[in-house]
Formats: C-alpha cells, structure tokens, sequence
C-alpha cells in the first residue's frame, strides 16, 4: 500500500471513530434522561463484552490476562468505574459543550499532578501549552457568565468542599460555644 493511500486511510479511520464517540456522547446523553449512570455503564460495559472477547481470543500468546501487579489494576479498575460513572452523569445532566470542556481539561490536569504525584518535570513550553488550555476551558465554561446548574455543582463540590472542611468545622465549634 501507497504512503499517500495509509494517510488516507488512517484520516478516514480517525474520522470514523470521532464519529462514533459522537454518537456515543449523544445517546448516553438522550438515555441519561430515562436511566440512572449506572444503568448506563453497565449496559455499555455488557453490550461492549462480545466485541472485547473476539480481541482476547485473537491473542496468540497465552497468561495474557493475568496482572502482575493486581493491586494497581484493582485501583485502575475502581478509578475507571468512577470516571466512566462520573463521565456519563456529567453527559446526562450538563451540555455536550461543559462536559467536553471538562474532559478536555482532564490532559492538563494530569500534567499539573504528575509534578508532585510522579515526580516529573515540566518544561516551560508544556506549562505555556496547560495553562493556554486551561484558559481556553474557562472560556467555554464561562465561570461568573453562565448560571451554575445543580449538575456542575454535583461534579464539583466533593472536590471543593475538601480544603473548607477544617474552617468549616471551626466555624461550627465557634458558633456552638456562642449558644
């Protein structure tokens, strides 16, 4: 095969799959209204079984399946069911263009994290490309513009409760020796 006729089939390969995370998108978004994620999770992950076991039974090598390291897919088993949960709510209950632009900040945030989690280190051009993309995410999502649905504060506030919990507590204690 050609060089040109594998660039084109591979552009038309990624046009073809974009098509299919669209529709995708789309339906979890029109069943959202009728089913609860987890409904919808579980029913993706069983109608998606029969396409991954034809890939498992194609493996010419044997043991393939079984981890080295169980606990680390124990914790990326449980983090991906609480993404694909997470995901699929924000699908259902936000716009397509908030929950993308979420999802798109995913990669930068992964960025900034592996600074102090892994220990990497961040060249000025990926810090100029986050934080471009960060603020790309805020003109989309619009902070202080748009109303804040119940939905976006769902998604949100577990993660900014988190550092008021001290002050909050104190209030509370404070509040009570008052009375």
């Amino acid at each position: 095969m050609s060089h040109d006729k594998q660039n084109l089939r591979g552009a038309l390969t990624a046009l073809l799959s974009m098509g299919i995370y669209a529709t995708h998108d789309v339906v979890v978004k029109s069943l959202g209204a009728s089913y609860t994620p987890f409904q919808i999770v579980f029913f993706s992950s069983v109608l998606s079984f029969p396409l991954v076991t034809l890939f498992i039974l194609q493996e010419k090598e044997g043991g393939s399946l079984r981890p080295r390291n169980p606990g680390w897919v124990a914790i990326r088993t449980v983090s991906t069911i609480v993404t694909t949960v997470a995901a699929f709510y924000a699908f259902s209950k936000l716009p397509l263009a908030q929950t993308y632009a979420i999802l798109f900040a995913i990669p930068l945030l992964i960025t900034l994290l592996s600074i102090p989690i892994l220990g990497e280190r961040v060249r000025l051009k990926r810090w100029v490309a986050v934080i471009v993309g960060l603020i790309g995410v805020l003109i989309v999502l619009r902070p202080g513009q748009a109303p804040c649905r119940l939905a976006t504060c769902r998604l949100c506030s577990p993660l900014s409760r988190v550092p008021l919990r001290p002050f909050r507590f104190a209030r509370l204690e404070q509040t009570n020796e008052r009375s």
